[in-house]
């Protein structure tokens, strides 16, 4: 069942003439799902994913679909054209934001402690996500978006992590 929010906040309207009333949806408020669907105008459910407006373009009828993917990842696709970068950086998120943050792997004595094959599921893991977040920029690259100064250097990160697991895996394979 759907709560609305009315905040003093929530119920400004945008300057283009229409209400920011937001709707709440039971989703775990930690999930990146749920910061992004709290910052989009007519959200509603749509079977297991949900439909708004798409705040990139003065969107009249809901055309951005939402779904929380694999690990928690969160897909949006404008059915007016619009890149996934241009949707989040006008709703205030990164591309970084459509996904959960990874769990590190502790420092030195905590490593030391987790075993070869826990250390191989966490480096691999960690590279399916960052590969991800490749991905996703550069689909909005090919689309010709620029990306923001944040997720360019979130990219640097992603390539950053992948080498760091490489590290992990190339050890596990010697060990």
């Amino acid at each position: 069942m759907r709560q609305i929010k009315r905040t003093p906040a929530a119920l400004a309207g945008d300057g283009r003439g229409r209400s920011t009333m937001r709707a709440s949806f039971d989703c775990d408020p930690t999930r990146p799902v749920q910061a992004v669907l709290d910052r989009l105008d007519g959200v509603r459910r749509a079977g297991r994913d949900w439909i708004a407006l798409c705040p990139a373009h003065d969107d009249r009828s809901p055309s951005l679909a939402i779904a929380s993917g694999d690990a928690d990842v969160v897909l949006l696709h404008c059915f007016a054209g619009c890149a996934a970068s241009d949707v989040v950086h006008s709703i205030g998120l990164t591309l970084a934001d459509l996904f959960p943050r990874p769990r590190g792997l502790g420092g030195p004595r905590t490593r030391n402690r987790i075993s070869a094959e826990a250390r191989f599921r966490a480096a691999f893991s960690t590279v399916l996500h960052e590969a991800t977040i490749i991905e996703v920029a550069a689909s909005d690259l090919a689309k010709r978006a620029t990306l923001s100064e944040e997720d360019r250097q979130r990219l640097i990160e992603a390539v950053e992590r992948i080498h760091q697991a490489w590290e992990v895996l190339r050890g596990h394979r010697n060990a």
